[in-house]
């Protein structure tokens, strides 16, 4: 796996000697979910022995979230019974838990309209899933010195540890890589990182 990446962007004015803290810590999906009446949303969750967490982020559009006067979020289990609980403020929300591998669980989105009139056409939103590792996946740099210098590009090797997990459909890993100061210890620069099939 190779990055790219100016060391200008950390807007440092000198070079800097640093040293990495890197991994892949799950997968996730982005969907844009269209429901054709005023009805709520609702998505079946499951997850094998390799997950720790779930976490869904919900972000509605600006007319759509005007038009309502709360928004549920819900983690269901398989009786119906809610054990997660949240909402949507600011055009967006969020919510995790821990599920048992192999149970089923159901994600609720339950918006109260002001009237079933102002969405007749339907509504949507944005999905953002999360399946955390139960555990992360370590990422090596492939040279242990680190240099940073302000306004330079440079392209580094890096190496997992081990293979991921098989992806599901629709999916990628996710992680990040940061660049500590190895003498101050505190935070260069942090990039995100994405892994498809």
């Amino acid at each position: 796996m190779a990055t790219r990446a100016e060391s200008g962007w950390t807007k440092i004015k000198t070079t800097i000697e640093a040293k990495i803290n890197a991994g892949l810590y799950g997968y996730k999906s982005t969907s844009v979910e269209r429901q054709s009446s005023p009805a709520g949303f609702s998505k079946s969750i499951s997850v094998d022995n390799n997950i720790s967490t779930y976490a869904a982020k919900i972000v509605l559009p600006e007319e759509v979230f005007n038009k309502t006067t709360d928004i549920p979020v819900l983690i269901k289990d398989s009786t119906g019974k809610a054990i997660v609980s949240s909402g949507i403020s600011r055009k967006s929300g969020s919510i995790s838990f821990q599920p048992t591998p192999g149970a089923i669980y159901t994600l609720e989105i339950q918006p109260a309209f002001l009237s079933n009139g102002t969405v007749a056409d339907g509504w949507q939103f944005e999905l953002c899933e999360k399946y955390y590792y139960k555990n992360g996946i370590n990422i090596s740099d492939s040279d242990a010195n680190i240099r940073l210098i302000p306004g330079i590009w440079q392209e580094r090797q890096f190496t997992l540890d081990e293979p991921p997990p098989a992806l599901p459909d629709g999916t990628c890993a996710f992680g990040t890589i940061k660049f500590f100061d190895k003498v101050g210890n505190y935070l260069v620069k942090e990039i995100n990182i994405e892994i498809k099939k």
